[in-house]
């Protein structure tokens, strides 16, 4: 699941505002925990792959892409348990 993420957003991505590196963190945020893309980031800021400027933009596409996701199970009600 994880390459099939990659490689579909490697190809739509604009490579000039995210490195393909980055991507990795971006799936990371909003197909695990926050946590994971975080240690991922950190990772790859560490080893130099990314730049402080890159690792802040991918952190925040994950988290944009993520919000959603984590919010929708709990915000959609149950219409049945309210009339019952």
């Amino acid at each position: 699941m994880f390459d099939v993420l990659n490689m579909a957003l490697s190809q739509a991505a604009v490579l000039n505002l995210m490195p393909v590196e980055s991507l990795s963190v971006v799936i990371l945020s909003f197909a695990a925990e926050f946590t994971s893309g975080f240690a991922a980031a950190g990772a790859l800021l560490n080893a130099g792959v990314l730049t402080v400027k890159q690792t802040v933009l991918a952190l925040l596409t994950g988290n944009i892409l993520a919000f959603p996701i984590s919010v929708s199970p709990s915000a959609a009600p149950v219409p049945g348990h309210f009339f019952s």
